[in-house]
């Protein structure tokens, strides 16, 4: 039979359930975006793991704060303790921003919105898909392999005695049966430093651990996940495009067309430099088009 007091119960509840988190920034340079938050009075965390969906990543805002230092708005989360120990690791849920949500949506409704004075939206509605911003809309091709990220890198260490020795004692520091505790969920205080002085020690054998000298440790360097990089500015100059400003909208690429159902009427930009008028270049007979100085240079139409 379990008894537990009041006492013990608000104290189990506090140490092992969750809480809200007010958060107060983030740090998205490393694979596993990291947060910096406030959970209970008093109770402040960072280098926090935050995870996203697969395809999709996000940045929030930083809190807004007053003169003093207090946050008056953040976003806001949810926080797990692994192991039930306030102590240890700590994993944040969503992100979410109240300030910058997007609200009033119907139902079946999907939005993706940035900030809320950026105006910059994909709607998906019972009428359509949406795509909004007040200075530019573009879809771009860009070139394979733009968004591949360098793999960190690692100074190799060398195999010697010195670093056998390392890793002797960071396993003899801990006592016998080390990896049995470690992964047993004992003393999950001391896991995640435990974990990281293994790391390390496996790391300074050149032998063969990750990061070693070795033929192995280049090996296991370039299978590190390294995620990848936005895209944006690698189409800038694209040659593919469609580009949606204020004051025009530009279509480019090799062959560029505007046509009707069966190309009853086609205005094709073909990659020959020419222009031909009425339907495609392959379905003519094109002919050059007259104006009142004489013949066009570039244009033709369907004759």
């Amino acid at each position: 039979m379990h008894r537990s007091t009041p006492l013990n119960s608000s104290f189990r509840s506090y140490v092992a359930g969750g809480s809200r988190a007010t958060v107060d920034k983030v740090d998205d340079i490393h694979l596993w975006q990291e947060m910096a938050g406030n959970m209970m009075h008093s109770e402040t965390r960072d280098a926090v793991e935050h995870s996203h969906p697969y395809g999709f990543s996000s940045v929030v805002a930083d809190a807004e704060k007053d003169a003093m230092g207090k946050i008056i708005s953040s976003a806001e989360c949810f926080m797990s303790y692994g192991g039930g120990n306030r102590t240890g690791i700590s994993v944040s849920g969503n992100i979410g921003d109240r300030r910058h949500r997007m609200r009033g949506l119907e139902k079946g409704d999907v939005g993706v919105a940035r900030g809320k004075d950026d105006d910059m939206q994909i709607h998906l509605t019972q009428n359509g898909m949406f795509h909004s911003a007040p200075q530019k809309v573009r879809l771009q091709i860009v070139p394979q392999g733009s968004g591949k990220a360098n793999p960190p890198q690692q100074k190799p260490k060398a195999n010697t005695a010195e670093a056998r020795s390392a890793k002797a004692l960071a396993y003899a520091a801990h006592g016998p049966r080390i990896e049995e505790r470690l992964w047993a969920g004992l003393e999950p205080e001391l896991q995640e430093k435990i974990h990281l002085e293994l790391d390390r020690a496996a790391r300074a054998d050149g032998g063969g651990g990750p990061g070693g000298g070795g033929q192995s440790g280049q090996q296991g360097q370039q299978n590190k996940p390294t995620g990848q990089k936005a895209v944006a500015d690698a189409g800038a100059n694209s040659d593919s495009y469609v580009d949606v400003t204020q004051e025009e909208t530009n279509m480019g690429g090799k062959r560029s067309q505007l046509k009707t159902p069966g190309d009853r009427a086609n205005v094709d930009c073909n990659k020959d430099q020419f222009v031909y008028v009425g339907r495609p270049k392959e379905k003519g007979p094109h002919a050059f088009v007259v104006t009142t100085k004489g013949p066009a240079k570039n244009t033709k139409a369907w004759a």
